[in-house]
């Protein structure tokens, strides 16, 4: 235990006079990580230079006892010394979540209809793509390069993607009332989410309902 306090006032002083760190960050910084380790690994060096076996022993004991510290004590503290996650960053977390359990459902039940494999590989693809990281334009712009393809251009596979998509945003839309019922996401957020996913839709099927009236 003196060692591990010890331990913390040199990382202490190096994090306040050599990073310049203030009180706060100090103390972070001293608390936290694992300390010891590569000291244990030296330990395991002194049977070699003739230390006797009790006081190895001992020092193994004692580098084992400042490791334990160095894990328990920060998980302890840092419940107390670092902030506390706003209400906007669980939202935020919430909501993406709740976004990739939409979108599992939908894969999960365009799975069901059994399709060619290559058909349903470029239909997930593009089907992940609209929740992606991805900007909105870029997706358009990829979707409609791949729309110009002559076999996908075939009126029989775009009814085929007419129907995959509605069954996938069906699914969709069945979880997300699901999980307001469970209260996983409150119903105004769902809303949002909600307004994203018919946005998403009318990209995907608008085209092939004016290809119908026309």
């Amino acid at each position: 235990m003196v060692l591990y306090l010890a331990n913390l006032v040199v990382r202490y002083g190096y994090a306040r006079l050599v990073l310049h760190q203030d009180n706060y960050n100090a103390w972070v910084f001293s608390l936290g990580g694992v300390h010891g380790a590569v000291t244990l690994a030296l330990v395991f060096t002194l049977p070699g230079l003739g230390v006797a076996s009790m006081s190895f022993n001992l020092i193994l004991m004692a580098e084992l006892t400042l490791i334990i510290l160095s894990m328990l004590v920060p998980t302890i503290l840092f419940r107390f010394i670092l902030p506390k996650k706003s209400a906007s960053a669980t939202r935020k977390e919430t909501i993406a979540q709740i976004k990739d359990e939409m979108m599992a459902a939908g894969i999960a039940e365009v799975k069901k209809m059994h399709l060619p494999k290559r058909f349903e590989h470029i239909m997930i693809y593009y089907l992940k793509d609209q929740l992606s990281a991805s900007p909105m334009q870029e997706f358009i712009i990829r979707w409609s390069k791949m729309a110009i393809i002559p076999q996908i251009r075939n009126a029989k596979f775009q009814q085929a993607q007419y129907m995959i998509f509605r069954r996938f945003f069906m699914a969709e839309r069945e979880y997300l009332n699901r999980a307001v019922e469970e209260k996983k996401i409150s119903a105004e957020d769902a809303y949002y989410i909600y307004e994203e996913s018919l946005i998403a839709e009318a990209v995907l099927i608008d085209p092939y309902t004016n290809d119908e009236k026309n």
